[in-house]
This record gives C-alpha cells, structure tokens and sequence, in this order.
C-alpha cells in the first residue's frame, strides 16, 4: 500500500506537501510476486483515519500490508493487518515497493495520456475505470459483457451528477 498524488503539478511544492488529489492504492500480489488486483481511493486527507478505514474496506483481514515508513500506516497491525514498513533511506523501498510504484506510474500515464488531465471532482471515477480494466485485464473476452451488465443493474445517474 502506498499513497499518490494526481492533478495538475503544483508549483514550488512537491511530495507530501502538495494541493494536488491524494489516494491510497492497495495492490494485491499473487504468489509469484506479480500483482493480480490493485484498489484506488482518493482522500481528502493523508491520516491514519483515513488508511485504516480504506484498508478494512479493501484489504481482507489477517493479509500482510506491506508500505513505506509513514507513519500514518502505523496502526495496520492494531486492526488486524499483518504490517510490515520499510523504513530505509532514499530509493531502496522501490524493491519492496516496486510494482506499487509501477501502477501508480501507469495510472498517471493513463490519465494524461487519455485525458490530458482531470479536475480533482473526477480523479475517483478516473482510478475506479483504471482498477475495473486491470483487474480484469485477464478475462478480455468477458470485458465488454461485465461492463454491460454493470451498466444495467447500476443506480441510473443523470447527466448533471456525472459532469458536476
């Protein structure tokens, strides 16, 4: 697990310190090291509230969290969690981070290349379309039928909900 930044770049300020959209991605990673599922959600504020909260509503409990040294994900292993931080210097998390870090990269790269850019009201439904295509980046043929039938069973919503 580990936090992102979208949005436009924020002049003078970079890292933790920006006004631009925050979430939390939880990646899920198969028994081989390769990820199988990953989950977005944007926040309004980097805390433990809000870690805790997205990890009980995504991650199933008893599962090993692994995330930087933050210390906002101290409590992980308070809720249920096995957490397991990795506090080192500079770039060295990157190898335990590494393919958190990838699909973070790939996100942003989906966003400003299809989008050339969001206004933050609509980041989440940015990431939920990213999470449905990866997460089901294995079932292509299937595709198209899901998103059918999501479409169908869904809450009806109206043009001014989707574009306000």
């Amino acid at each position: 697990m580990d936090e992102a930044y979208f949005g436009a770049p924020d002049p003078g300020q970079k890292g933790r310190g920006t006004r631009r959209a925050k979430a939390l991605v939880a990646l899920g990673l198969r028994t081989d090291g390769k990820p199988r599922f990953v989950k977005m959600l944007t926040i309004k504020r980097l805390d433990a509230r809000s870690v805790k909260a997205f990890a009980e509503a995504s991650i199933a409990p008893g599962s090993t969290i692994r995330t930087d040294g933050l210390n906002v994900y101290r409590g992980l292993s308070q809720r249920g969690f096995r957490h397991e931080p990795t506090v080192a210097p500079g770039k060295t998390e990157d190898a335990v981070l590494h393919w958190t870090h990838t699909i973070i990269s790939n996100v942003k790269a989906f966003i400003t290349g299809a989008f050339h850019g969001l206004p933050d009201k609509h980041i989440q439904r940015y990431l939920d379309e990213f999470c449905y295509r990866f997460n089901r980046r294995h079932r292509e043929t299937e595709l198209f039928d899901r998103l059918l039938l999501a479409c169908v069973t869904g809450p009806a919503k109206t043009r001014d909900e989707l574009t306000t």
